[in-house]
């Protein structure tokens, strides 16, 4: 079954048909229209449609086409082609062309004279020596020098510490050697390697001596007593000094003492400076209250990584001294250098508010149960949507989807009355949109009424261009004449 076309195929630029057979019929019987092309299974041949008569295409060679070339052959210097199809020959005499072929000789020793001849059959190579690089761009060889080499002191100069110099030579040998004492060793030696140049490098003599060792034992003090050293360092001698004091025993740690002192405890300036009072010396350290903990400040501050309470209920809010919830009361997660994250009580409501900065943040829960569900705005379903009923405004979800989609489509039969071939035809679908689908079938066989072999079958889909002209209307312009109610349209709004 072919589909039928109502309209011609533009298949703009130069889009191929592909594995396509002309239609097979007789010319006695196709229908003359100028240009037709036909496959007239009468005489197996193709013939098309002048608008008078059916002419057919001859498949025969003109007398100087040439079906191909088929033997090239050089000799003597002439060049000579050979056709088949038909006689074809042609020649090329090359024996008048300019000879290009040249010798190549080779003066390897530099004295201006050929030392060695290229034969024919050998290659010109050119091969890269010491400190020599060839490179190849675009057929351009370049050869380079590679020699670094460049003009070098023969003698340098060494000045020892007290400004002697001596003039060191190429090949000759220096020594360093280390010591300790005073510097101003002057550079010896002859530079060879028996006797190189000495340079001896000194630092200063930090070695402390016998008598030095001995004050400082003999300062330290040894008993059970608590002593308190004190070291100073004299620089007119080298030497450490040392002062021992005893220290007064401190008896002051009684539970009445510490408790006089806890209450007064200051920070290291002791003049009422806010600064932080630490206890505990290691983070691992775990402090013990066994009593109620109270803490009256403005900020309580806990940096540890872990909080445990074992409280069941902890009451924000405690000096709240209304009849109702304070506004904002909730808890604030922070959120670094980004938008902190709060769920705190409004009262205007009154409900609880789950926020991103300024802005309502998603709450995510396996499960909701309420007894009640009321959204004002958007609601985002990802999973399967299950209920007894669903009301829109009052009526039945099922009566809404009907309506809509009756109210969204348009389907009708045309033309109203008979039309020649060309002549376009207005259909008004008042959808209100150009986003529409439309479609087309045959409602009878004979869709021009000319009594001819039908034209199509009945109630198959036919092609006919259509034009969006309005977002009510579209326009069709068919080919061929149409009988009243010959086609069906059908239009859907997306």
């Amino acid at each position: 079954m072919a589909i039928p076309f109502l309209n011609h195929l533009d298949l703009l630029d130069v889009s191929e048909i592909q594995n396509a057979i002309l239609h097979k019929t007789t010319s006695s019987v196709a229908t003359g229209v100028e240009g037709k092309i036909i496959y007239d299974t009468g005489t197996d041949s193709i013939k098309f449609y002048n608008g008078s008569a059916w002419l057919e295409v001859s498949t025969e060679a003109d007398a100087n086409d040439i079906d191909y070339v088929s033997n090239v052959t050089f000799a003597s210097n002439t060049l000579t082609f050979t056709g088949v199809g038909n006689a074809f020959n042609s020649t090329v005499d090359l024996s008048a062309l300019a000879d290009t072929v040249r010798t190549v000789s080779v003066d390897t020793d530099g004295d201006g004279t050929v030392d060695n001849t290229l034969l024919d059959s050998e290659n010109l190579v050119l091969k890269k020596g010491s400190n020599i690089t060839l490179t190849e761009v675009d057929g351009v060889i370049t050869i380079s020098s590679t020699d670094t080499n460049t003009n070098q002191l023969t003698t340098w100069t060494l000045r020892d510490d007290d400004d002697d110099d001596v003039t060191i030579g190429q090949g000759n040998f220096i020594k360093f050697v280390s010591t300790t004492g005073t510097a101003g060793t002057n550079t010896t030696g002859a530079g060879t390697t028996s006797d190189p140049y000495l340079v001896t490098i000194t630092s200063p003599n930090t070695q402390l001596t016998t008598e030095q060792v001995q004050d400082i034992v003999g300062g330290m003090v040894s008993s059970n007593t608590e002593t308190r050293i004190g070291v100073t360092y004299d620089d007119t001698n080298g030497k450490l000094d040392f002062a021992v004091d005893d220290m007064t025993a401190n008896d002051d740690v009684s539970n009445a003492n510490l408790l006089t002192r806890l209450a007064a405890l200051e920070s290291t300036n002791g003049d009422g400076t806010d600064e932080n009072i630490v206890i505990g010396a290691s983070a691992g350290d775990t402090i013990v209250i066994t009593g109620n903990l109270q803490v009256s400040g403005t900020t309580t501050t806990v940096n540890s990584t872990e909080v445990v309470v074992a409280d069941n209920n902890i009451v924000l809010s405690k000096d709240n001294n209304t009849a109702a919830v304070i506004d904002g009361a909730g808890i604030t997660l922070e959120g670094g250098t980004g938008d902190d994250a709060t769920f705190a009580y409004s009262t205007t409501g009154p409900k609880f508010e789950l926020k991103l900065g300024s802005a309502y943040e998603d709450l995510q829960v396996d499960q909701l149960i309420a007894a009640s569900l009321d959204i004002s705005g958007d609601a985002d379903i990802d999973g399967t949507l299950e209920a007894d009923a669903i009301t829109v405004n009052g009526s039945t979800l099922n009566s809404v989807i009907d309506g809509r989609i009756t109210a969204r489509e348009y389907k009708a039969s045309f033309p109203s009355a008979g039309t020649a071939a060309g002549d376009t035809i207005t259909i008004t679908h008042n959808l209100g949109t150009r986003d529409v689908i439309v479609q087309f079938y045959a409602l009878v066989a004979d869709i021009d009424g000319d009594a001819n072999t039908p034209n199509v079958d009945q109630y198959e889909e036919v092609k006919l261009s259509n034009t969006r002209a309005t977002d009510n209307t579209i326009t069709v312009a068919p080919n061929t004449a149409l009988v009243q109610n010959a086609l069906r349209v059908l239009i859907k709004e997306l």
